[in-house]
């Protein structure tokens, strides 16, 4: 078995080098490391060519964005696994150890993943949890290990929680990356979309027969810091572009796993959660009034996904207080 690691960039000098170290420093080492770099204008490119002789660099002539970056690399990726790695977190050094361990035990495996340490700018823990730390606990606490495939397909389909990011490996055979580009050249906004979002529903709608696989251990520290706009955003305008990158991800999902699987839960599923996007946006681009009539008409339904403390929260500071107050506030909690 072979095993490509891609590392994806986009100006992130100032964490680069222990992202790649974190790939060097590995106990079972990458087949090839593959670097795709969005058009960085940052130092990231004097810090990736002294790597020049361990690594493999795709740099984009322009900006083309996150979808399209990462699927440069996976086309250039002649490993068995893909294991992915954003070029601010830092894997730990049994990661692709691991990882093959997990794959070799089962040649049905289509994707894998583990848990991780959420991590401060200077890699210390923060111990904050969000709504996938809740449910991996839960899978992983309530269900044994041979329920724990369709426990995390259900979650991946569903979008109730599985690492992906820097977490998640495929087994690229498995992988239809023609079928995957068609059908997201259909959506106009695809190239906002988040790859790994997208790609881990993609794969197991597609190969519904086969398995996810999970190791619950922690194998990489999720890095947050100021410049992670999926994570932190901390200004009027970074939660805007935030919540576009997250509605038009889940709608590119939601076209992707219905062209195979035509299960009517899973339009209801992702028909709420842009409900729940169109909430946010009235908020976050100050439609006060509508968001307000919006949160009421939504109310049972936030009262049943446990979330109507929290976006009540978020509708009186946003009312009240203003989007601005809303971006210093989620400084310090998760609102």
């Amino acid at each position: 078995m072979t095993i490509s690691a891609i590392i994806i960039v986009y100006n992130l000098e100032k964490y680069l080098e222990q992202s790649i170290q974190s790939v060097l420093n590995q106990t079972r080492c990458a087949d090839e490391i593959i670097i795709v770099d969005d058009c960085s204008t940052d130092n990231s490119v004097s810090i990736i060519n002294r790597y020049a002789s361990s690594i493999k660099y795709i740099r984009q002539p322009y900006n083309v964005g996150a979808l399209k970056n990462t699927l440069c690399g996976v086309k250039a990726a002649t490993g068995d696994i893909i294991a992915f790695l954003d070029g601010d977190d830092v894997w730990m050094p049994q990661k692709l150890e691991e990882m093959e361990k997990l794959f070799l035990s089962d040649d049905t495996m289509c994707i894998a993943s583990h848990n991780h340490c959420r991590v401060n700018e200077n890699l210390q823990l923060t111990g904050v949890k969000d709504e996938t730390n809740l449910n991996v606990e839960r899978i992983t606490g309530n269900f044994s290990g041979a329920e724990w495939s369709d426990q995390f397909k259900h979650s991946i389909l569903f979008r109730e929680g599985y690492w992906f990011g820097s977490a998640y490996c495929i087994r690229k055979k498995y992988l239809r990356i023609n079928e995957f580009e068609k059908i997201a050249a259909k959506y106009q906004h695809s190239h906002w979309a988040y790859l790994d979002m997208t790609l881990g529903p993609f794969i197991v709608a597609s190969n519904s027969k086969l398995t996810a696989g999970f190791v619950n251990k922690p194998l990489f520290k999720y890095r947050i810091h100021s410049a992670n706009s999926s994570a932190c955003a901390f200004t009027s305008k970074a939660l805007l572009t935030s919540l576009n990158r997250n509605q038009y991800t889940n709608q590119l999902t939601c076209h992707l796993i219905t062209n195979y699987l035509k299960d009517a839960t899973i339009i209801k599923r992702y028909t709420e959660m842009d409900d729940e996007h169109g909430l946010m946006r009235l908020q976050y681009e100050g439609h006060k009034l509508a968001a307000v009539k919006k949160f009421i008409a939504m109310r049972i339904f936030l009262l049943k996904q446990k979330k109507l403390k929290k976006e009540l929260y978020r509708l009186i500071i946003t009312t009240f207080l203003g989007v601005k107050q809303l971006s210093k506030i989620k400084r310090t909690y998760e609102v």
